[in-house]
């Protein structure tokens, strides 16, 4: 058992900078798949899937809300939500504002690729209106970040698996769904 707070009664001490987690995820944002895009990872409910992905870090990213049906069930409203083209992630240790913390950040763009001038810039999508009446309302967004914290910290070698399945259980439970899913490279 190890002392906590300390490396004390560790066999393997591992330590990755920032600077080599950035040029880690620089090099999968600018990879192109070759051949067959990846597909959308199994067994999500309630979640639409993800278009498919030229890169191994999509470039394009779309957030929706699961809404209740009322049955127990629930739709994913694909009008409204975040349409975004994203630069590469970046991680920070120093602005996360506390020790064993980190800050991942994406900041949306436009998106020069697209012929149709209105939908080159990333934008959120939101019904505004009476209730019998919505009308979706385009918030752009190219040029806003958006960031979240995710824990870092000292871990037995036999309990990483656990974390590993504790992950892929909670993507599970997931009630948005995004093209690129950072937010799930650490635990929440």
């Amino acid at each position: 058992m190890a002392t906590p707070g300390t490396i004390a009664e560790y066999d393997i001490v591992l330590s990755i900078s920032e600077e080599a987690i950035n040029a880690q995820f620089q090099l999968l944002y600018n990879k192109t798949i070759a051949g067959t895009p990846l597909k959308p990872p199994p067994g999500l409910k309630n979640v639409a899937p993800p278009p498919p992905s030229k890169y191994l870090i999509n470039h394009d990213l779309e957030i929706h809300v699961a809404e209740p049906n009322g049955d127990g069930t629930s739709s994913i409203d694909m009008e409204g939500g975040l349409f975004a083209h994203i630069k590469c992630p970046r991680v920070s240790f120093r602005d996360s504002g506390t020790t064993n913390k980190a800050r991942v950040e994406i900041e949306f763009q436009r998106d020069e690729t697209v012929k149709d001038e209105k939908r080159k810039d990333s934008v959120y999508m939101e019904w505004v209106g009476p209730r019998r009446h919505p009308e979706l309302k385009p918030t752009i967004v190219t040029g806003w970040k958006m960031s979240w914290i995710v824990d870092l910290g000292m871990q037995n070698i036999q309990d990483i698996m656990t974390g590993q399945t504790n992950i892929h259980k909670s993507w599970r439970q997931a009630e948005l769904t995004g093209r690129h899913r950072p937010h799930h490279a650490g635990r929440e």
